[in-house]
């Protein structure tokens, strides 16, 4: 205890914490097999608000390549007896990948907390439901703002979908021109994607700030079509395509694509180490993770942003 010495039925209270925390867990420690992997990055992908809508591969090794096939419009031919079709649709695949980066998770506990929480012996599994939270909540803001060039610890992991689709080949820009009206701009990046992905608007979603996604809801209470939205029996949609709040995401950035359209990749190789420093009085819980976040089709997704400000 700070500033006095431990009786010592609470220095062997400590200690019995301390030795259950680095000896025992739901989460298990050291490397985990197939299946421990498996279940964290279900409870991982249980806590998001992207990755649960998107694709999530648990990759078995560091590097996963993601298929896109897709056939030529236009080419329904009406059927002449006997006469074989002049052309046949060519099926073309195209791929990107997902490269894991191995990050870690540094948390640590001082036995301070150890002995006073009200939890005792209860504490290690809400440490451990708290870090998997944690680290996909990292690994969520970040997949949309990484960025290798910055200078920031945090940042300087991966290349985020924002930096992806301003410099993706193919993908559309809509210049908002400084506009604060999410109505005009979520009706021009409709217009911006080319229409072979329009025909299923329930799959599309637009994704933006939490701050914008705000103001269109309070741009649209006044009106009819934003009652139901407030009395919550509605999501919030501009053409019924939902607009989803997403951290990480600045203000005046939005990205309109279908949410399978976005491919978050965790390796199955991932480790948890906890140790204890007595130096410092601490237990310390590291979490090794590797991962990485990409588009499967860059046609399918069109940014909006001040293109020139």
């Amino acid at each position: 205890m700070e500033g006095t010495l431990l009786t010592a039925a609470q220095r062997s209270e400590m200690e019995a914490l301390v030795a259950r925390y680095t000896a025992t867990s739901d989460i298990a420690d050291g490397i985990k097999n197939t299946e421990q992997s498996s279940l964290f990055i279900d409870l991982m992908r249980e806590q998001s608000i992207v990755p649960k809508i998107a694709q999530l591969y648990k990759m078995e090794s560091n590097t996963r390549d993601i298929n896109a096939i897709g056939l030529a419009p236009d080419q329904l031919r009406k059927k002449t007896e006997g006469i074989a079709p002049e052309t046949w649709v060519d099926i073309a695949v195209s791929k990107n990948t997902l490269t894991g980066v191995m990050c870690i998770y540094p948390i640590a506990i001082t036995y301070e907390s150890l002995l006073r929480n009200i939890e005792k012996q209860e504490l290690e599994g809400t440490i451990d439901a708290q870090s998997a939270k944690a680290v996909m909540n990292d690994i969520e803001k970040c997949a949309w703002v990484g960025d290798t060039s910055s200078g920031n610890a945090f940042l300087n992991i991966n290349d985020g979908l924002i930096k992806i689709a301003k410099n993706g080949s193919g993908i559309h820009i809509t210049d908002t021109e400084g506009s604060t009206d999410q109505k005009a701009i979520f009706a021009k990046m409709i217009d911006d994607l080319p229409d072979k992905w329009l025909a299923d608007t329930a799959a599309l979603r637009f994704f933006c700030s939490t701050k914008d996604r705000r103001a269109y809801g309070r741009q649209i209470a006044a009106r009819n079509d934003g009652l139901l939205y407030l009395l919550g029996k509605q999501p919030l949609q501009f053409e019924d395509i939902d607009i989803v709040g997403c951290p990480g995401i600045p203000q005046g950035t939005y990205i309109l694509t279908p949410a399978l359209n976005i491919a978050y990749g965790i390796e199955l190789a991932m480790m948890v180490k906890r140790g204890e420093d007595i130096d410092r009085g601490i237990v310390k819980l590291n979490t090794f993770i590797s991962w990485d976040v990409n588009f499967a089709v860059y046609d399918m997704v069109d940014i909006a942003y001040d293109v020139t400000p």
